[in-house]
């Protein structure tokens, strides 16, 4: 029971933002981030926004995961940004099959051969593994030989567009390698004319942490040299559409903490089961929020508990709460009720927001894809891509003996 500015359930508002983004309802989407920005909750309105583009947003205009908004103008760009990329994510493979989400789900390698590799890459593969190498911590458990390989065939199967194998190797190394020692791995794998911009999306990435930050440094990765100027690009589209955008966002503004500022309802399709409604049977309803929410103010959020705290409202326990100066708390249902009590509403203004639960039809919430936790056998990093000739430059023959074993091993597991 954590309500907004205008009365919302904070979790069902954040729902709708990320609904609306993936749905293209722009306008939609930005009033749900404004929604979240005017109840002092921007951490939560920018988390979500983060998240829906790492989830389905394809890797395009990666730079806007460097954007930290703070002015109105900032805000309606980078809403814009997140919608306009994940719908061209869809436009562009008529499918979800270029997001992270689908790539983590897959747990197979590719079946396609990968181009052997030239003197010029084995020189250049030879540097770089050992620059990774020498990056690792020196408690990293991982045997430093093996990890030369797995950067060896991740960065392989990046260079040639394997999707498949490159994220199979992102979740093998999951279990084996910490975090930090992935990221190493993904900036040694910046390549081409824009590394200086790479390096600083992979650094933003890296700052808000997890699988799907590194699943979308994956797919920069796997975009073609030629391609990822394109993909760092933010779309005309973007400004073309700005102006309505700030006029709507200009709207909302002049009717802060007013009835009227309640435009939209939250979307039927975003009460999954772990929203307050979309976990409440159809027997039973939340409207008595609306009806005195003094009493929940407590859970509220973060812009309600200042003004109630200002008021001079005290909280003696959680259903009951002190008046301390009448005149203080008359001048707070002044300003902040200047229309009517919610309780005076109409049934179809409380709906927009409260009402009857949807238990019993709602969809399941969208999980979130999971991480490797059990090893693999460290021969299958090497299976398929062509190694020998950068392992025994860095490492020298008793390096490539150990690799040789390791695919004897991995072929008589196989044939048994």
């Amino acid at each position: 029971m954590t309500l907004t500015r205008h009365f919302y359930e904070i979790d069902e508002v954040l729902s709708a933002q990320q609904t609306c983004l993936r749905h293209a309802q722009i306008e939609q989407a930005l009033f749900w981030t404004w929604e979240l920005i005017a109840s002092a909750e921007s951490t939560a309105a920018l988390s979500g926004l983060q998240d829906a583009w790492l989830r389905w947003g394809g890797a395009l205009d990666a730079t806007l995961f460097t954007v930290q908004p703070k002015r109105c103008e900032e805000w309606v760009r980078l809403v814009l940004r997140v919608c306009t990329a994940i719908t061209n994510t869809n436009t562009n493979t008529n499918t979800n099959t270029n997001t992270t989400e689908h790539w983590l789900s897959h747990t197979k390698r590719s079946e396609l051969t990968p181009k052997a590799t030239t003197d010029a890459v084995t020189e250049r593969r030879r540097d770089k593994s050992a620059a990774f190498v020498a990056s690792l911590p020196a408690d990293e458990e991982m045997d430093r030989y093996e990890a030369a390989c797995f950067w060896i065939s991740f960065d392989s199967a990046c260079r040639q567009g394997l999707h498949a194998d490159a994220f199979w190797l992102l979740q093998a190394a999951q279990p084996v390698l910490r975090p930090a020692s992935i990221w190493a791995a993904l900036q040694t794998s910046v390549r081409g004319p824009h590394k200086d911009t790479q390096h600083t999306i992979l650094a933003s990435l890296q700052s808000y942490g997890g699988i799907l930050a590194q699943a979308t440094a994956t797919l920069i990765h796997c975009t073609t040299t030629s391609n990822r100027g394109s993909i760092l690009e933010t779309p005309a589209s973007v400004e073309a559409a700005y102006p309505a955008l700030r006029s709507a966002w200009d709207g909302w503004v002049r009717v802060v903490g007013r009835r009227a500022a309640r435009a939209y309802a939250i979307p039927l399709g975003a009460l999954h089961t772990n929203t307050t409604r979309g976990s409440l049977s159809q027997r039973f309803t939340n409207i008595h929020n609306v009806y005195a929410p003094l009493y929940v103010f407590p859970t509220a959020c973060r812009w309600w508990k200042i003004a109630v705290e200002s008021a001079g409202i005290i909280y003696t326990s959680d259903e009951n709460y002190e008046i301390v100066d009448d005149d203080k708390y008359e001048a707070f249902m002044d300003k902040h009720f200047p229309d009517d009590i919610p309780d005076e509403w109409s049934l179809e203004e409380q709906s927009k927001s409260h009402g009857v639960g949807f238990a019993e039809v709602a969809r399941p919430p969208h999980t979130r894809p999971s991480c490797r936790s059990v090893p693999v056998p460290v021969s299958e990093w090497h299976t398929g891509i062509l190694v020998r000739d950068a392992a025994a430059a860095s490492y020298g023959d008793q390096a490539v003996h150990l690799l040789e074993r390791h695919l004897h091993l991995h072929a008589h597991i196989r044939e048994s």
